[in-house]
């Protein structure tokens, strides 16, 4: 992990699995990872593009606990299980990173996987439920605050 400060900030930059290409022979050439951004008030995690693995329970136990999580959820598919998690994976996650309250992103974009586009957000829902874990859902383009709750299926 690399750590970087920013004035009175911290940053991490921690690499994860990932199979990116942008072109037909360049796969896993680039670097691939999520942040952390911690100030004295708030602990902010990006996961990044990950599939499952220890590595979450890693970073809770180093770099956490998180007030917040922007967590990956969406574009799965099984021959995808390795870099992309399944929403209750995700939440899962979470969980083991010692999130307080997450958001999903990365699954309402343009579809790379076979599922509804609203199915990644209905799964995570209902797991965060079942865990309860707060869960932020703004509308797409929403300007809003980590503190904010927003947790309507604005989609349904």
């Amino acid at each position: 992990m690399e750590r970087c400060y920013l004035y009175e900030h911290q940053n991490y930059l921690y690499t994860q699995p990932s199979f990116f290409r942008q072109g037909l022979t360049d796969r896993s050439k680039s670097l691939w990872g999520g942040w952390t951004f911690k100030t004295k008030n708030q602990n902010i995690w990006f996961s990044g593009d990950s599939g499952n693995g220890t590595h979450f329970k890693e970073i809770g136990e180093r770099l956490g606990p998180f007030n917040f999580g922007f967590m990956e959820n969406g574009q799965y598919n099984e021959k995808w299980h390795q870099i992309h998690m399944f929403p209750e994976e995700s939440i899962q996650a979470a969980l083991e990173a010692k999130v307080r309250k997450v958001m999903p992103v990365h699954w309402a974009g343009f579809a790379l996987a076979q599922h509804d586009w609203t199915e990644p957000a209905d799964r995570f829902q209902e797991a965060a439920s079942k865990n309860n874990l707060d869960v932020s859902f703004p509308k797409l383009g929403e300007i809003c605050s980590i503190e904010d709750l927003n947790n309507k299926p604005w989609w349904s």
